[in-house]
């Protein structure tokens, strides 16, 4: 291996590559490179029944942490002033015209079994 001149002003890129290039053993931007150093040989770990015996810690969850499976999925984004509703004024039934609830909510609509709750006729 030469020798490099000290004399920055000489120097550029060509001669400080040619001069380091022999010592480095691989480029780690190359494909081959990463994926050896990255990718381990699959090893099957063949019969449960041949394993030995857990012997660490048992792990145990909290029920109230589960992820429920049914139902409309969780907002996870905040909230900002646009989204509120707070120009929209109270609940007005279209049903009875009555404030606080909407006419699905609203008690003088008939019930399931299509009777009124007004009581006997």
């Amino acid at each position: 291996m030469g020798t490099i001149s000290q004399d920055h002003s000489k120097l550029d890129s060509d001669t400080v590559a040619e001069a380091i290039r022999p010592l480095v053993e691989t480029e780690p931007s190359k494909y081959a490179t990463c994926r050896k150093y990255s990718y381990a040989p699959f090893v099957p770990l063949g019969d449960a029944e041949t394993w030995p015996a857990y012997q660490g810690p048992t792990l145990v969850t909290n029920p109230a942490m589960r992820c429920t499976s049914k139902g409309r999925p969780k907002l996870t984004r905040y909230l900002n002033k646009m989204d509120s509703c707070d120009m929209r004024g109270p609940w007005i039934c279209r049903l009875c015209g009555a404030q606080g609830h909407s006419w699905s909510r609203c008690p003088q609509r008939a019930g399931p079994s299509g009777a009124s709750d007004d009581g006997p006729p």
